[in-house]
């Protein structure tokens, strides 16, 4: 199969392969002999060895230069030092490890399933202990950049992508967005959504404390800490673990999963704690609603005209709009409850007839 779709111009492929196996019951004189030949390649082109956490500390595989994962297994000590296996060199030597990761998409799932399907959990913990080995190499390929025309990614819809100088280190074998990409390794790399969700509230409590309210602009990023004073932060500042956190975007997220009915009730209920605004159109309907009752109070009916406004808000419009959707029928016809709402203040508030004759 190779020589038919590589041909003689194609990409080379191995002429000789040499291929053993290792498990718990081999002696160690067969380990040894073993990686010996694993060693020499015993004469072939490419050697393979298969090994079922086998290898521990103090095995010398230096000659290896990639590993595969047939299943993500073990500890975070386990996975580190097999990542290490493919990243020793000889002093003085060089060369480029390969550490290749399956990952089997289950029913429905796509590739754009990066920040929610189990499939990805593998890969996500192998770059985590790569991360032991260089931190600074996988926390770049969380930083925003302008995507480039090749690269681990290709061309992201957001206009943000990873670091150039880091894209090399990832490869798939379908090109993937850049920016959901860098959302990957942020949020289940780097910070794992356990971690995310606390620092998440955290951040929610606070801007909720100092604003009143948690309706949050999607662009909203916790500032960076202030001067401060010997070990006391600064009058005002954020607390240091809570730097640049994108709450605007966790909010806006926190939304969308909210409306697919996927939040868990729990988190539900703490963001419900800190006056959660789970809908834009909410806010702006309670904040018109209260006008109407200010309104209403003042004149004895709720019956303004178009121009009307109390304390600055268009009550009168807005007024015009909810009869509007009270007289629609099917989509954007006005909720039960609303209407509910509005007749508390003014049984009749919406006439069947001319409003100057009401």
């Amino acid at each position: 199969r190779l020589r038919a779709a590589g041909g003689a111009a194609g990409p080379a492929y191995p002429r000789t392969v040499w291929a053993d196996w290792l498990c718990g019951q081999h002696t160690a004189v067969h380990r040894r002999r073993v990686l010996e030949r694993f060693a020499a390649e015993d004469g072939a082109d490419k050697a393979f060895l298969g090994s079922v956490r086998v290898l521990g500390e103090g095995v010398d595989t230096k000659e290896c230069d990639s590993v595969f994962w047939a299943d993500v297994r073990g500890s975070m000590p386990d996975l580190v030092q097999a990542v290490g296996r493919a990243l020793r060199i000889r002093p003085g030597e060089g060369k480029v490890a390969s550490l290749v990761v399956p990952v089997l998409l289950g029913p429905g799932e796509t590739a754009e399933s990066m920040l929610t399907s189990r499939a990805y959990g593998d890969l996500a913990r192998l770059l985590e202990a790569l991360r032991a080995h260089d931190t600074r190499l996988v926390e770049s390929l969380a930083q925003p950049q302008a995507p480039s025309r090749a690269g681990a990614g290709g061309e992201g819809v957001a206009g943000t992508g990873v670091r150039s100088g880091a894209r090399a280190l990832l490869s798939f074998a379908t090109p993937r967005d850049p920016a959901l990409l860098a959302a990957f390794i942020r949020l289940r790399v780097l910070h794992p959504e356990h971690e995310n969700w606390r620092r998440g509230v955290e951040a929610a409590r606070i801007y909720a404390a100092r604003t009143g309210d948690l309706r949050v602009p999607f662009a909203f990023k916790v500032p960076a800490g202030k001067a401060r004073t010997g070990t006391e932060p600064a009058a005002g500042a954020w607390p240091p673990g809570l730097e640049r956190f994108p709450l605007g975007q966790w909010i806006a997220d926190v939304r969308r999963t909210h409306r697919r009915g996927a939040l868990g009730r729990e988190r539900v209920a703490q963001l419900d704690e800190l006056g959660m605004v789970w809908s834009h159109f909410d806010v702006a309907y309670e904040e018109g609603l209260a006008a109407a009752r200010g309104w209403a109070a003042e004149h004895g009916h709720l019956l303004p005209p178009a121009e009307a406004t109390w304390r600055g808000a268009p009550v009168g419009v807005w007024v015009k709009n909810q009869r509007a959707a009270a007289r629609r029928e099917g989509p954007g016809a006005l909720a039960e409850e609303r209407r509910e709402a509005l007749e508390a203040i003014d049984a009749s508030w919406c006439p069947a007839w001319e409003i100057s004759w009401q």
